[in-house]
Order: structure tokens, then C-alpha cells, then sequence
């Protein structure tokens, strides 16, 4: 029998694609740039988590090729390097074609992630992949895995009642880009507090997968915030005005 991590790390892959798929073909995208986008993200999601965890652990691989190659032999990848080979093929091909929208392809790979993170957090549940330190209150250690599924699955019901109930009509997706940049704020403020419940390597006070969190979430939050076209001057003259009306109704 297959391991569990692999058969659901699989299942969610494949259900990725599936959804990445189906939301393009909505939007009336042409079979021939799907396919080869999607073949190309998915050789850039290989190769970036593939080189990122090299680099992560290169003093475990050093020069040796056929490591780096056989990875079969030496296992390893890191999920964020793969989200960086992602990003770069969708920028790449929607510069070469006119018709492929970059923030439109942000929110359907984005959106996909989200689904295909729930299944692989499933299956790594099940297998118990993540340690987690002991818990203060028993001798049992924090199902940090679980913590970060029942998270993902707790947003997931209301935005597709949300999404389902305005056919992705409203302001907000109206704004591409939005989704997408949602998706990886939320799964950054997941990763940065539930892995305080998980053992960590610290590099000031943080793990690695916290850094590299924060600064997604960061860059997500600047970026999600200038494209739903708010200002800043603006925002924090209404703020100082409803803060003036809260002191003299106090």
C-alpha cells in the first residue's frame, strides 16, 4: 500500500489541477494555454521546493548532483519554494500571452491551494507528520496539523456560501488578485501562530516557516490593500474622525 502523506499529497495535486482547470475554462481560457501552463507550474512548484530545500539543508547535499536529483533517495521539498516557481510561471506566461491574466490566475491557483492544502493537511494528519510540542495541560503533544486543517476548513464554508451566493459578481472578486492574495494572508497568519506549537529550529525567536510567513502575509496585506484601491491618507483620516466621535459620545 502506498503511504498516506503520499496518497493524499497526490490526491491534492491532482484536485488542484482539477480546480484550477475548471475555474479557467469559466473564464473561457483556451485548452492549449491551460495545459501548458498548468504542465509548466507544476515542473516550477517541482523545482523551486525542490532547490528551496536544498539550499535550506545544503549542508546534507553539499555538491552531490545525484542527491539533489534522486530525491526518492534524499527526500525532501519546501512548499514555499514551490509557491515561488508557481508565481514566476504565471508571471512568464502572462507576458507571452495577452490573453492569460496574471491576478486572474492568482486567485485560481490560490483558491485551488486552499482545497488541495485541506486534503494534504488531511493526510498528514492521518499520518502524523508534524510534531508538535507537549501540551501544558496533558502529556499529549499539539496536533499541529489538525490545528492548521480545522483553520483552513473553518474559512472555506463561509467564503463559498459567500462566493456561491454573489456568483463572484460582487466588489470584491470583482478585484482580481483578491482572492488569491487572501488565501496566502490567511494561510501566512495560520502558519505564524500555530507553529508555536510545534518544535521548532528558532532563528530570533521564530522558525524559518515563520519568517517566510510573516513576510507573505505582510507583502499579501500591502498588496491586497492597494488593489481593492484603498488609500491611505484616506483611511487614516476616517479612522481619526471616528475616533474623534467615539471620545465626545463617550
Amino acid at each position: 500500500m502506498l503511504p498516506t502523506l503520499f496518497f493524499f499529497t497526490t490526491l491534492a495535486v491532482l484536485v488542484s489541477i482539477f480546480v484550477i482547470w475548471k475555474q479557467a475554462k469559466e473564464k473561457l481560457y483556451s485548452e492549449s494555454e491551460l495545459f501548458d501552463t498548468i504542465i509548466f507550474m507544476i515542473l516550477a512548484a517541482i523545482g523551486g521546493a525542490r532547490m528551496s530545500y536544498i539550499l535550506i539543508h545544503f549542508n546534507e547535499f553539499s555538491f552531490h548532483l545525484l542527491r539533489w536529483i534522486a530525491f526518492w533517495v534524499t527526500p525532501g521539498f519546501y512548499l514555499f519554494g514551490g509557491a515561488v516557481g508557481i508565481l514566476f510561471v504565471l508571471w512568464y506566461q502572462s507576458r507571452q500571452r495577452r490573453d492569460l491574466k496574471f491576478w486572474e490566475m492568482v486567485d485560481f491557483v490560490g483558491f485551488a491551494f486552499w482545497i488541495g492544502a485541506i486534503i494534504g493537511l488531511f493526510g498528514g494528519f492521518l499520518a502524523g507528520s508534524e510534531a508538535g510540542i507537549v501540551s501544558g495541560v496533558s502529556a499529549a503533544t499539539h496536533p499541529v496539523t489538525l490545528y492548521k486543517l480545522l483553520v483552513l476548513l473553518a474559512f472555506l464554508s463561509p467564503y463559498v456560501a459567500f462566493r456561491n451566493g454573489h456568483q463572484r459578481e460582487d466588489w470584491f472578486h470583482k478585484t482580481p488578485g483578491s482572492v488569491g492574495l487572501s488565501i496566502a494572508l490567511l494561510f501566512a497568519v495560520t502558519v505564524v501562530f500555530v507553529d508555536f506549537f510545534k518544535e521548532r529550529v528558532l532563528y530570533y525567536r521564530l522558525s524559518l516557516d515563520q519568517w517566510v510567513s510573516l513576510v507573505i502575509g505582510i507583502t499579501s496585506f500591502v498588496v491586497l490593500y492597494y488593489r481593492l484601491g484603498r488609500n491611505p491618507n484616506r483611511d487614516i483620516t476616517s479612522i481619526s474622525r471616528l475616533l474623534k466621535k467615539l471620545k465626545r459620545t463617550a
